[in-house]
């Protein structure tokens, strides 16, 4: 232990058992041969853990329980202009229970639990031959995460509160897009 930090107690007897199936179920639709509609819902999760090192964390805030996530996803795939483009989009929908969120506190990371996490979205994405060498790609997506419930999180620099239910997830941006061109041409030496 460093001086000035509390011993963590050597005798903490710490016990923890996880019985759990994943699993993922998919259902498509071919509308004709170039398009296909699909549904999957799929059931995973993390084992719990406990969080180690130095710093101030007591016996009871040590460990973190299993996290356990059901996901939702309806989307649409095509090919058109004779395979020339390639369209694929989807919604999805996920619930969270038991997130383990992590974040730096004090000396250390800290692991804890919010008790239910929601996110919401959806994604496009399109591949392009041009021709004469040339394809391009472009891809939009859309999050909206919260903590539907997360009554006993850690505070962290800039927020004191201990109540994050309501609040976005930090480092989960609304929006994200991308797009690319490239160039592909055969040289010969």
């Amino acid at each position: 232990n460093l001086p000035g930090c509390p011993q963590t107690p050597v005798n903490a007897a710490f016990a923890h058992a996880t019985t759990s199936a994943t699993w993922n179920a998919t259902a498509e639709y071919h509308l004709d041969p170039n398009s296909m509609l699909y549904a999957t819902v799929s059931r995973g999760g993390k084992s719990f853990g406990y969080n180690i090192g130095f710093g101030n964390s007591t016996a009871a805030q040590r460990p973190f329980k299993d996290e356990f996530v059901t996901s939702y996803e309806l989307g649409l795939k095509t090919s058109l202009f004779n395979g020339r483009a390639r369209l694929s989009a989807d919604a999805f929908h996920a619930d969270y229970h038991n997130f383990q969120n992590a974040g730096f506190v004090g000396l250390q990371f800290l692991v804890d639990n919010a008790q239910h996490v929601e996110l919401n979205g959806f994604e496009a994405n399109g591949v392009f031959a041009f021709g004469q060498g040339f394809t391009g790609n472009a891809g939009v997506t859309y999050v909206d995460a919260k903590y539907d419930r997360y009554t006993q999180g850690s505070p962290y620099y800039g927020n004191p509160r201990t109540d994050l239910s309501g609040d976005s997830l930090p480092l989960v941006p609304h929006w994200r897009t991308n797009v690319g061109l490239q160039y592909k041409r055969t040289l010969s030496f």
